[in-house]
């Protein structure tokens, strides 16, 4: 009965919990802990703990695992390594909780003698003494060869007759005579039949691990992986957990995020000058110049159109106190349905257009200076627009199906996102000459489901924003994956969306953090800024590792409130502009730290 009335109250704090199965990869040291709580937990809330079972290396580790690509909703490791799951992007940054400390104990066969251990001199005399010694491949066996055995002045006397067993516990090695000593765990060798319990390891000589559990970066069901690792942290998992050999590490039932401070800022009220009569559609894009100068790519220029796929575009210039400056490209060919615009360098405006599948390069005096990719013909009997089908159309090099940003790294480069249909990016050299692409749909490491926004660092890494799998993804030059990172902050209670009914639940978790737009600022000390999809419709700045730093803003019709950040441009940390499509507007934020 506590078991039931704890994990309601935590599935009321995290959101409501759907019947998916949540599958954990977890260390050798919670194995034990979790097979004796999944019974509970599935009883509490119908639902099915997967646990995989993991080695400390080969195919069979939890890092190849996730190389491979197999489902995941919870990581359970030692926590600094887990840190650089973290750091890796295969763990979402803010979901780390702590979970148990463990301690490393030694076992011998059943029936044998048992050494004394009792204190550091003893347990070096009965190492000395002993025929042969296994130890764990992994992170109890890491300290007992690179430090204790050295700082003890016995390493070259026992590491000869001492043997590291990777693929399987070190009690089963004992239990079978084939060890006369083994190290591990105390939770992996209590579980192990044929073997006798000694004890830990003495003061002076122990090492306590703190094992941690983590939501997985591409976990389908992070609402479920939430709130079992929050009753994996609950007093109500704790029993079962000493029973193992593990110190629970005593926590509030709660599996939220580190608190993120809301970042203070004003939106200048009518920033932009627009002529008499004249108003913003849907706001796609947003860029600023050198000199200060915004351009706005806005879905307006319709109304004399059909009611269905009516052409959408119109560049926008303003300068740098919102005045009308005029409009870019007026009729242009390439237009169709706004999607982003981009300011290079050397001031040149990119202008990325979904419904044409074109790229357009304007020299700074509004001239088409190059485009990329081409518009269907209009006079074709097949034109029309394009489909998701499965399997995808195989990409077709120099040509796009609804790209959606662009980029450039510090040799001129140039990097497009494409998009909703392609799932990939693609690369040209500074003369505007295909180079490659890279990526397909799907959830691992280095694929898309939706590529939505790009962005470059001073170091020449690039930022992508996956959209539908919720994660920012981080490549090199070449397209090789570096790391990823997801933001993990639930939306203030009682936000209401703009547009339809508010998400809840599986569809929210979906949402938060769904990177719309990046802009990284052109600082020294560089930081990122992250507009969320359409609901809960946030700014988040970030530090370029993923950390979240502060929320900007939230849903809302009003000032200070955003539909959802489809573009951004930040010219410093302290100036953003936040181009919204479903408020028809761009707001100029200045915030205050």
């Amino acid at each position: 009965m506590i078991i039931k009335l704890v994990v309601t109250s935590l599935l009321l704090f995290t959101g409501t919990v759907y019947a998916d199965d949540v599958r954990v990869m977890t260390s050798g040291a919670f194995t034990a802990a979790l097979q004796d709580l999944a019974p509970q937990y599935e009883r509490a809330t119908g639902q099915k703990i997967v646990i995989g079972a993991t080695s400390s290396i080969g195919p069979d580790s939890i890092v190849n695992r996730i190389r491979r690509g197999e489902p995941v909703d919870v990581l359970i490791m030692a926590a600094s390594a887990l840190d650089d799951m973290i750091k890796g992007g295969s763990a979402a940054a803010g979901s780390r909780v702590d979970l148990v400390r463990s301690s490393i104990g030694i076992a011998v066969r059943a029936g044998a003698p048992k050494p004394d251990i009792s204190s550091v001199d003893a347990l070096k005399v009965t190492l000395l003494a002993a025929k042969s010694i296994a130890y764990s491949g992994s992170v109890s066996g890491t300290y007992l060869t690179t430090e204790l055995f050295p700082r003890l002045g016995i390493a070259e006397a026992i590491m000869p007759k001492s043997r590291r067993i990777d693929r399987e516990r070190v009690g089963a090695v004992v239990a079978r005579g084939e060890a006369e000593i083994g190290f591990q765990q105390i939770s992996e060798l209590l579980p192990v039949p044929g073997i006798e319990y000694v004890g830990p390891l003495p003061p002076g000589a122990q090492r306590v691990t703190v094992f941690a559990a983590a939501v997985a970066s591409t976990s389908r069901n992070p609402a479920a992986a939430r709130a079992l690792i929050a009753f994996l942290a609950s007093q109500a998992a704790a029993a079962a957990i000493r029973k193992s050999g593990l110190e629970p590490i005593a926590s509030v039932p709660s599996s939220a995020p580190a608190a993120v401070p809301d970042i203070p800022f004003d939106s200048v009220p009518d920033f932009f000058k627009l002529p008499p009569g004249m108003n913003f559609g849907e706001v796609a894009g947003v860029a600023v110049n050198s000199k200060g100068h915004v351009f706005v790519f806005t879905r307006s220029n319709s109304a004399g159109g059909p009611a269905y796929a009516p052409a959408a575009a119109q560049l926008l210039e303003f300068d740098a106190n919102g005045g009308f400056v005029g409009e870019i490209g007026r009729g242009l060919y390439g237009w169709a349905f706004a999607h982003s615009v981009r300011v290079d360098k050397d001031d040149d405006i990119w202008a990325i257009d979904k419904g044409s599948d074109m790229i357009i390069r304007f020299n700074p005096s509004g001239r088409v200076k190059m485009v990329f990719g081409r518009r269907k013909e209009s006079a074709d009997h097949e034109t029309g627009p394009w489909e998701n089908v499965n399997p995808p159309l195989p990409h077709v090099d120099g040509l796009f199906r609804q790209p959606t940003d662009v980029a450039w790294d510090a040799q001129g480069n140039t990097y497009i996102t494409d998009g909703y249909i392609n799932s990939r990016v693609a690369k040209y050299d500074r003369n505007g000459d295909w180079v490659k692409s890279w990526g397909e749909k799907g959830t691992a490491p280095g694929q898309f489901r939706l590529p939505h926004a790009i962005a470059v660092d001073r170091a020449n890494n690039l930022y992508v924003g996956d959209r539908t799998n919720r994660r920012v993804q981080v490549f090199d030059t070449e397209g090789r994956f570096l790391r990823m990172f997801s933001i993990d902050v639930p939306p203030i209670a009682g936000t209401r969306a703009v547009n339809g009914n508010t998400p809840a639940g599986e569809r929210l978790d979906a949402l938060i953090g769904a990177p719309n737009a990046l802009c990284i600022t052109p600082d020294v000390n560089q930081v990122m800024f992250v507009g969320e999809t359409t609901f809960p419709g946030r700014v988040f700045k970030v530090s370029l590792d993923g950390k979240v730093l502060g929320v900007v803003g939230r849903s809302g019709r009003q000032l200070k409130q955003f539909s959802g950040a489809h573009a951004l441009a930040c010219p410093s940390n302290r100036e953003l502009y936040v181009a919204e499509t479903s408020n028809w507007r761009v707001q100029k934020l200045v915030l205050h730290q």
